[in-house]
């Protein structure tokens, strides 16, 4: 019952591991950005699933028909993925140039610290060597 949420977003970093023939979990037969409303199992108006398959991003695109159309859904998916090439080329630039950005989840902390305590702490030399102390 009541309104769905509008939108919902799953990321499954290591699903190419269950995704295999003996595995529980199988690959969805919907194409990408297919209208799942009349198979009574998305709550949300618009559903993107994102996951790691034989070490290549995939990402599913489900919306409800009664909201959106399906050149809409279309559009904004090319438009992330343009954006999330962006971002990668952008990152992959700065590596080349030695300017890497470090965040917590570079060192699966992202729940634990901040990007600010992170800076802070590589930026004080005497914890480079003293790692536990942070």
């Amino acid at each position: 019952g009541g309104h769905p949420n509008d939108i919902a977003f799953d990321f499954f970093e290591q699903f190419s591991v269950l995704n295999n023939d003996s595995a529980r979990f199988k690959t969805s037969n919907f194409r990408e950005g297919v209208s799942v409303i009349n198979h009574g199992f998305v709550k949300a108006k618009l559903s993107i699933s994102a996951f790691v398959k034989r070490d290549q991003l995939a990402i599913k695109w489900s919306y409800n028909e009664n909201f959106f159309e399906e050149g809409t859904i279309e559009k904004l998916a090319k438009n992330c993925l343009s954006k999330l090439k962006e971002l990668i080329l952008y990152s992959l630039e700065r590596h080349r140039s030695g300017n890497i950005i470090l965040t917590p989840s570079d060192f699966d902390l992202g729940s634990e610290v901040t990007v600010d305590e992170l800076d802070k702490f590589l930026e004080e030399e005497d914890n480079i060597d003293n790692i536990l102390s942070f």
